[in-house]
Order: structure tokens, then C-alpha cells, then sequence
């Protein structure tokens, strides 16, 4: 005699499945104004998301790059024909993109816990002179100031997650630092 069983259940795994853990910067900010022969210093707060694992987050390599234009909007030609069949010239335009580097420096290692934030304090490498800060507060065109870092977190089941940043000054959200745009490029030093 052969009998069936159905709709019977006899194991049920309890244990709720975990989450993505996900790490963020909360804040990145400078913490007083920039000021002529003050060393600039940036506070920043990082949480881990995630309210079931925990991460090892590991950060090197801040950097900052101060880049100045002397002639405001003009970038490198770009071939343009003026009519059609016409050869291309060199015309300017605006600097569609920036080429920045790392220095090498050492680890920074913390274990965060579920939904724990970290709040750290960075210093750029000098002071500002008059000039740089009055070409920072005059936009984009003029001057940009750019405070980056390599990162990565691994979670528990020894997955890692790219957590390498990019801030950029601007002087409309002072004192918070924006995020870079596409149109920066970091590399190692060559």
C-alpha cells in the first residue's frame, strides 16, 4: 500500500534571510569657513544601513586636488565644422573633464554595526592662500577644490562593495562639499 502526504511541512527555516548591507556618507562638510593660512578641515559621518549585518569598512588613499583656470570657460579645442564640408578648427570650450590622482596612504579599518554611524574629522595636506579661496568663491569656471578616497566594505558572508567617494567644493551649498560629477576622473599616481 503506498499512501501520499501532502501540504506538510517538516522543516521551516526561522531564520530571517539577510539584507544588502549598505554603507553611506550621511554628511561631508567643512567645519568653519575657509580662511587664509588656516589648514581646512572636513568633518564627515558615515552609517551603515543595513539593520542586520554588520560590515569591516576599509577607507585610504583621502586626497585633495586644488585645479585653477586662468582663462575662465576655455578648455581644449575640439574639432568643429563651421559649414558643412568645411575642415574642422580648433574652437574652445568649456572643460568637459578632469584627470585627478590618489596618493598613496595607509588603511583605515572599522567593524560597523548594524545601523551604527561614524563620525571622523580629515585635514587637508595645506592652507589656501587669498587668491585660491576668492577663485573657489567665484564657481566652477574659475577654480574647483576636490577631497576624495578609496574605499571598500565587506559584509559578513565576505562579499566587498566599492565605497570609493569623490567631493567637490561649492561655494551655493557651503559648508556641505557636493558630490563629483561623471565628468572626474581619479587615478593612481602615475
Amino acid at each position: 500500500m503506498i499512501a501520499m502526504v501532502a501540504d506538510r511541512v517538516f522543516f521551516q527555516n526561522t531564520e530571517k534571510p539577510k539584507e544588502r548591507p549598505y554603507v553611506v556618507f550621511r554628511q561631508f562638510a567643512w567645519t568653519e569657513p575657509l580662511a587664509v593660512g588656516k589648514v581646512p578641515t572636513i568633518e564627515y559621518e558615515i552609517e551603515n544601513i543595513s539593520t542586520t549585518q554588520e560590515v569591516q569598512l576599509d577607507m585610504w588613499g583621502f586626497t585633495s586636488s586644488y585645479i585653477d583656470y586662468p582663462e575662465p570657460g576655455v578648455g581644449l579645442p575640439y574639432p568643429h565644422p563651421l559649414v558643412s564640408g568645411a575642415a574642422p578648427v580648433a574652437t574652445p570650450t568649456p572643460r568637459s573633464s578632469e584627470i585627478i590622482y590618489y596618493r598613496p596612504e595607509k588603511h583605515k579599518r572599522v567593524k560597523m554595526l548594524p545601523t551604527q554611524k561614524l563620525v571622523e574629522r580629515i585635514t587637508l595636506d595645506t592652507g589656501l592662500t587669498a587668491e585660491q579661496i576668492a577663485a573657489l568663491n567665484e564657481g566652477r569656471d574659475k577654480a574647483r577644490l576636490f577631497v576624495y578616497n578609496r574605499g571598500k566594505y565587506t559584509d559578513e558572508q565576505g562579499t566587498s562593495y566599492d565605497f570609493t567617494s569623490c567631493h567637490e567644493y561649492d561655494v551655493v551649498s557651503f559648508p556641505r562639499l557636493i558630490r563629483c560629477d561623471d565628468s572626474v576622473t581619479i587615478k593612481d599616481l602615475p
